[in-house]
């Protein structure tokens, strides 16, 4: 058996670092909720807990959504 490559960056055709395990999450926010700073306060709490993992965090969204990039602009 092979053994497991060590972390570094992806190799071609790889879409994440090796020995990296991805940590994909996105948040929906009630409307009624909506601009009072939640939405930033998940994304931070999700990237550290994925970061205190070992992960790597990866907020995901649609592009021409620009409600749902704030909280991953301001949380960074």
């Amino acid at each position: 058996m092979p053994a497991p490559s060590p972390p570094g960056p992806a190799r071609d055709g790889e879409s994440q670092p090796r020995g990296r395990t991805i940590a994909g999450f996105s948040v929906l926010t009630l409307p009624a909720f909506r601009g009072n700073g939640h939405g930033r306060h998940v994304v931070r709490a999700l990237a550290r807990h994925a970061l205190s993992r070992g992960h790597e965090p990866q907020y995901r969204c649609q592009l021409d959504n620009h409600a749902s990039i704030a909280p991953a602009a301001s949380a960074a």
